[in-house]
């Protein structure tokens, strides 16, 4: 017979695997529109245009186009439309998104290599700033019944995922003493009312490039970035249930807490290219092949289980220590077309595509007899990603007039498909080491990207100042847990309510630079 206690699933710390799950994938391998305020003022459509400091980040053939040394830092405020305050995070962020410079060498005037630049820049990746709330009306179906399906699927004494455990031990659900059809052991459960879910997540991907670029005759310009990134999320939610017999007479309620961290570092490289394939004219094509970055991540989570059952308060805490593994995000191709119009106006588009299906979950295995590291690939979580992730295009349209008085004025325009198919769900019914860890069972379905940029800059003799605005639109759909053993067709009766979501987003940008 289980007893009211307050424990500590110690067993958990030592194991090695992880909660990782297709949209920690679709997390790391998505980025966000950021760099200096010109860069994002003209939608990032400059991988053939060049002579941007941000450019090494997506063509580093860009900064070739650089005859002098150019230093900029960039700052601003990132704002979320429709975010609800929660654990003390507000709708809006202050956050430091870039800083970097380029050094030109001019090597000569008439010869073939014209220039040999290097450069550095910082920039962030990707913002993970976001505040998730959903309230729901949930018709009977309810979380338990999942933690009792994945205690029978799984059986054993571990009754499954870690939020099962925490489940059992709190008398959400309990042992009939019998066996389906199938040999699956029997639980009794409880019907959902409705429920409650607050989300917070804070923290970004950072990345650092390091840039070098040569000129050729000013008509080819060649690059090679090699980016390395630093990783530190963190998140806290908290989900509530009321609960009812199967007669719809109420019997009590359950809260439970989840507080997640994700810390590492990655690297990956990118070589570009831009050509003037017209003599005499500023029409520009240019390339871009971006590598996986290579993550090496830390996890680990402490979730917090309370319920009241018929007037009894049951607790149960589960604390999973820091556990390894590794993303390899998919490659990425990028073609780009640019010029300029009568000294006036530049134009910039592109269109770049990775395969998100691609991606890979792993984990370290020692090193073999030569001295590299052995991973083990994860290849129930590898066939969820790719069943489940998509490949995602991604267009950028740029614009910029200059005026008079050292005035500029830009526009700027990216859509980003999805990276989600319709089916996908949070599935804990796979032989992956990650269900081992699984702490929670919400998950969100990401729509399509569209966003809308402005932008407006100074240029001085060598001062400069450029401010942008961005807006990103994006729904989405919440779930709080998915269908009984992980069934796609959604024919079981477990069907969680989804809430559609507003994901959008308000980012003011502001970059002060010199040349020199």
């Amino acid at each position: 017979m289980k007893i009211k206690f307050f424990a500590v699933a110690a067993a958990l710390i030592a194991a090695s695997a992880n909660a990782q799950s297709i949209y920690t994938i679709e997390g790391l391998s998505s980025e966000d529109l950021n760099g200096t305020a010109r860069f994002v003022g003209m939608g990032g459509a400059l991988s053939a245009l060049g002579a941007d400091i941000s450019t090494m980040g997506t063509n580093p053939a860009g900064t070739g186009l650089f005859r002098h040394a150019d230093v900029a830092f960039s700052t601003g405020i990132l704002s979320l439309t429709d975010g609800q305050t929660f654990d003390g995070h507000h709708k809006a962020r202050v956050s430091f998104d870039q800083a970097g410079i380029v050094y030109p060498f001019h090597l000569s005037d008439e010869g073939s290599m014209r220039y040999f630049n290097i450069g550095f820049n910082y920039h962030k990746r990707k913002n993970f700033h976001s505040l998730l709330a959903a309230d729901q009306v949930l018709g009977e179906a309810s979380q338990t019944w999942q933690m009792s399906d994945l205690s029978s699927f799984w059986g054993g004494n571990d009754k499954g995922t870690p939020l099962a455990v925490a489940g059992y031990q709190t008398y959400l659900y309990e042992d009939l003493g019998t066996k389906d059809d199938q040999g699956y052991e029997q639980y009794s459960v409880y019907n959902g009312v409705s429920n409650t879910y607050r989300k917070s997540t804070s923290g970004s991907v950072q990345q650092y490039d390091l840039n070098m670029s040569a000129n050729f005759s000013d008509r080819y310009f060649f690059g090679l970035t090699v980016g390395f990134y630093n990783v530190d999320v963190d998140s806290y939610s908290l989900y509530g249930e009321a609960l009812a017999d199967l007669n719809n007479s109420s019997i009590g309620n359950y809260m439970f807490s989840n507080d997640r961290s994700l810390s590492g570092t990655g690297v990956d490289f990118r070589l570009g290219t831009i050509i003037y394939p017209i003599e005499g004219s500023s029409f520009r094509l240019g390339l871009t092949v971006t590598s996986p970055v290579w993550y090496s991540l830390t996890a680990n989570c402490t979730n917090i289980m309370n319920s009241q059952i018929n007037g009894t308060n049951y607790d149960y805490r589960t604390e999973v220590g820091d556990h390894d593994f590794n993303v390899h995000t998919p490659w990425k191709f990028n073609i780009a077309a640019g010029g300029t119009i009568a000294d006036f106006l530049a134009l910039g588009a592109e269109y770049e595509y990775a395969d998100y299906s691609a991606s890979k979950l792993s984990y370290d295995n020692g090193y073999d007899d030569w001295g590299w590291n052995d991973e083990v690939k994860d290849r129930s979580m590898n066939r969820e990603i790719n069943h489940f992730l998509k490949g995602v295009s991604t267009l950028r349209l740029g614009a910029e007039g200059k005026f008079g008085y050292g005035i500029s004025l830009r526009l700027g325009y990216n859509y980003v498909s999805s990276p989600m198919k319709k089916s996908a769900f949070e599935n804990q019914f796979i032989n992956s080491a990650a269900v081992d860890y699984a702490t929670s069972t919400a998950y969100v379905n990401p729509g399509d990207i569209n966003r809308y940029t402005v932008g407006a800059g100074y240029r001085g003799n060598h001062f400069y100042a450029d401010f942008a605005y961005q807006y990103q639109q994006q729904n989405g759909e919440f779930h709080a847990f998915n269908t009984q053993r992980g069934d796609e067709s959604g024919a079981t009766p477990n069907d969680a309510p989804m809430t559609k979501l507003k994901l959008d987003r308000n980012q003011f940008l502001l970059t002060l630079g010199y040349k020199f």
